[in-house]
């Protein structure tokens, strides 16, 4: 009501002016302004306790309703509802900040400070990452110029995506389908990727067993089939469930019939290109594989298993699923030890009537060690980063921002995995500057967070190294004669990047649990996006077809053989 009564008054204020209403006298005023209010008004008025002299007077009127409508408000709730303003995925960066510029208006901040509490939130809350990344950069940045920053970038987004390029988009949709590892599941009735299945751990209301819902429950099928051998003495036939992507077996013998659902391109049409193969050794001979990281199950033709004489048992797997919905019969499995040159494991093949190359999934292929999962964060050896300050700098110990207590927990869980991770370090000693910790969500998850310094105040006294940028434009110009794309990310790139100790010194935040320093580049100081770019550069130079965008390396060829 406090909104709606103040947007209503400025507009009869300029009805007024229109109509020249306010030349009038007072008491042709307030007689306009009841009758323009309405009967409801009215009655406020009535009860409100004016009197007949003062309902004569528009502006006695006016402060009593203002007073009625809008009350005094609670700084610390409009603040804190100022604070919770993010930009949503469909909103324009106009209607954004024209609601950062309302509700700032409410919080009774000085008019001083009002310019610099909006660009702060435009910086930690507009929803484009690269907009943020080049705001954080931006030195001397105020208002105006984050607008401009932000209204450039939007529009530079709008016109791009209005662009052309000859790209055939059947080709990047068969892409994404060998890469896809989702899947309808045959035990909860719902998509998901493999192993993520819910009912795994749950119980069925309809027979009580477990590792499916009731909804995909077999146990009626299963009665019927049992009927049927007992009284022919053999299954005329069996309804196969289609279980994808499950590659657990803890359901019975009887229970057991259902289908792998296996990420792998075309068996019959693996060319050599696409090969990613390995020499193991099963007994004293040696097989070629396939190392399929999307396939769920292991697969063999009958025609190898044959060659290494390997006994085949039945199967309780009747069909494979590939990636485009089709299915291969599977007609036994076999289990033996294979060697790699690193380890061995006892390894279970399916078997099919196809003249194909072995197929290992991914589970093996990490026993084996024929693939390497990295967890840890590395380290540039190359490079050590060091802050150049420009001449008589000043630095500031700049005072702890307050964490809401919902969100304490979580702060110092991250912390504690940055200092696992060798990423800061808790220290006790004094600091020749110290910057204010602040949050970022990731995406719409109100759970994951990032932890950033905000070295506005360091950034003043930083010499930038001034290393040229590409831009989107740049990059899209130089792919748009390819057909073949692919794209990887540099997680947590900053962080492999060492910083001196003289560096580590300035690199301080404050914490309710003390005082920490960073041992590795932070995201947000002035000169550091322009040295990720710079090493980047170097270590990827004289890769063709291959373009960098701060942490983002874009590959692109004509033909798929080319990437």
């Amino acid at each position: 009501m406090n909104q709606v009564w103040t947007e209503w008054k400025e507009a009869y204020h300029y009805y007024s002016i229109a109509t020249e209403l306010n030349k009038k006298s007072e008491e042709v005023q307030a007689a306009t302004l009841i009758a323009t209010l309405g009967q409801s008004a009215l009655r406020v008025i009535n009860n409100l306790g004016i009197t007949d002299v003062e309902k004569k007077v528009p502006e006695i009127i006016l402060d009593k309703l203002t007073a009625y409508f809008a009350p005094s408000r609670n700084k610390t709730y409009e603040r804190c509802q100022f604070h919770r303003i993010k930009q949503q995925q469909t909103e324009s960066f106009e209607e954004f900040l024209q609601r950062l510029q309302c509700q700032v208006k409410r919080c009774g901040y000085n008019p001083n400070d009002v310019d610099e509490f909006v660009m702060d939130q435009i910086v930690v809350r507009i929803k484009s990452e690269q907009t943020r990344q080049r705001l954080w950069v931006e030195e001397a940045l105020d208002l105006e110029k984050a607008k401009k920053i932000c209204r450039a970038a939007e529009r530079a987004e709008k016109e791009i995506n209005t662009l052309q390029y000859d790209v055939e988009p059947n080709t990047l949709v068969k892409i994404n389908k060998i890469q896809g590892d989702k899947f309808q599941c045959g035990r909860c009735d719902t998509e998901h990727g493999r192993k993520q299945c819910p009912a795994f751990t749950a119980t069925c209301n309809k027979c009580s067993r477990k590792s499916h819902f009731a909804v995909k429950c077999r146990s009626k099928q299963l009665s019927k089939t049992k009927a049927s051998k007992s009284k022919s003495g053999k299954s005329k036939s069996k309804k196969v469930t289609t279980i994808k992507g499950s590659n657990d077996e803890t359901e019975s013998e009887e229970d057991s019939d259902y289908e792998y659902h296996a990420s792998i391109i075309r068996i019959n049409k693996i060319t050599a290109d696409d090969k990613w193969t390995e020499k193991l050794q099963i007994g004293n001979e040696f097989i070629t594989v396939n190392l399929d990281t999307g396939a769920e199950c292991n697969v063999m033709s009958f025609k190898e298993a044959k060659r290494l004489n390997l006994e085949t048992k039945q199967s309780p797997t009747k069909r494979i699923i590939t990636y485009n919905n089709g299915t291969v019969p599977i007609i036994g499995e076999v289990k033996t030890v294979c060697k790699s040159p690193k380890t061995s494991a006892i390894v279970k093949f399916k078997i099919i009537d196809k003249d194909f190359t072995t197929i290992l999934d991914r589970e093996m292929c990490e026993k084996l060690g024929l693939i390497i999962q990295v967890q840890q964060i590395g380290r540039c050896k190359t490079h050590e980063y060091e802050i150049d300050f420009i001449d008589d700098p000043k630095f500031k110990i700049m005072p702890l921002r307050r964490i809401p207590q919902a969100l304490k927990n979580r702060v110092k869980e991250e912390l504690d995995k940055m200092v696992a991770m060798k990423v800061i370090e808790l220290i006790k000693e004094p600091s020749p500057a110290v910057s204010p910790l602040i949050m970022v969500r990731k995406g719409n998850d109100n759970h994951n967070i990032r932890i950033c310094m905000d070295p506005t105040e360091l950034n003043k006294n930083i010499k930038r190294r001034h290393y040229p940028l590409k831009t989107v434009e740049e990059i899209a110009a130089k792919v748009s004669s390819a057909n073949y794309f692919t794209k990887l990310d540099c997680n947590k790139g900053f962080w492999q990047i060492s910083v001196t100790e003289k560096t580590s010194k300035f690199l301080a935040i404050a914490t309710p649990w003390g005082k920490y320093r960073y041992l590795r580049l932070p995201f947000g100081i002035s000169s550091a996006p322009e040295v990720f770019s710079q090493i980047m550069n170097d270590t990827l130079q004289g890769i063709e077809n291959c373009e960098i965008a701060m942490d983002d390396i874009f590959l692109f060829a004509k033909t798929k053989k080319e990437l």
